[in-house]
């Protein structure tokens, strides 16, 4: 199984897959929710396991993203993926926001290297 992080920032994108290749996690990486949903979509072997998604990017963002993988649209497999957000806003508002997209999970940025396998291992069984 493999992870899809979905984050705007290419300085996030390099330290968060990093961050996976050294707990020796297989990952692609998309830009924004638009692109997520695209891959979703075309993900045929449905190999995604866990998505990593910024909340607050262009196009697309996480909630919105997160709400229509949920309710279907993607792929009806991948309405199930466990998603965890990513974002540096990390007030009680937000991680409401996040469950309320029907995220899985919250990590805050900068993102702790044990909570990030910690949650990888708990959600990816």
């Amino acid at each position: 199984m493999k992870i899809l992080l979905v984050e705007d920032s290419p300085v996030n994108q390099l330290v968060t897959s990093a961050l996976l290749e050294t707990i020796g996690v297989e990952h692609s990486v998309v830009d924004n929710g638009l692109l997520a949903f695209d891959l979703l979509i075309n993900d045929k072997q449905h190999d995604i396991g866990l998505i990593l998604m910024d909340c607050y990017m262009p196009l697309l963002n996480g909630f919105k993203a997160s709400k229509l993988i949920r309710r279907g649209y993607a792929d009806a497999d991948h309405k199930i993926t466990p998603i965890v957000a990513l974002t540096g806003n990390s007030d009680e508002e937000v991680k409401l926001m996040c469950l309320e997209a029907g995220m899985n999970g919250f990590l805050s940025k900068p993102v702790d290297p044990e909570e990030l396998g910690s949650t990888i291992h708990t959600l990816m069984r």
